[in-house]
C-alpha cells in the first residue's frame, strides 16, 4: 500500500438489495461509471459506505470485488475502522492482501 493517489477518489455507497443484504454485483457497474467519469479510485466502506454497518466478512466482500472490477490502475481506498482493534488489523491486513492503494481509519 504504498503508491501515490493522483486525481479524484469518490466515496461510493455499499450496494444493498431491499431487504439490507449486499449487492456486490453492482460493484462492477459501480466502477464502470466511476471511470468513465474520469475519476481515478473510490473510497469503500467508509463515509457514505456504510463499513461499520456491516460484518467483517460482508466488509471484505466489498473490498474484493471493488478490487476485482477495478484492476491494479484504479485506487481503491479502504475504510479499516471498527470498534474492536482486532478487527480493524484484520481489516487492514486483508486490504493489504487484496493489493488496496491506503487504507483509513476514520473515526
Amino acid at each position: 500500500m504504498a503508491q501515490r493517489i493522483e486525481g479524484l477518489v469518490a466515496a461510493v455507497f455499499t450496494p444493498m438489495h431491499a431487504d439490507g443484504s449486499l449487492a456486490p454485483d453492482v460493484i462492477a457497474r459501480q466502477h464502470r461509471s466511476l471511470a468513465a467519469a474520469g475519476l481515478r479510485g473510490a473510497f469503500v466502506c467508509g463515509t457514505t459506505g456504510e463499513g461499520v454497518s456491516l460484518a467483517l466478512a460482508e466488509r471484505r466482500t466489498v473490498v474484493e470485488r471493488w478490487r476485482a472490477a477495478a484492476g491494479p490502475d484504479f485506487a481503491l481506498v479502504v475504510h479499516v475502522g471498527a470498534n474492536c482493534l482486532a478487527d480493524a488489523r484484520s481489516l487492514t491486513a486483508h486490504a493489504q492482501e487484496v493489493g488496496a492503494s491506503a487504507s483509513s481509519r476514520t473515526p
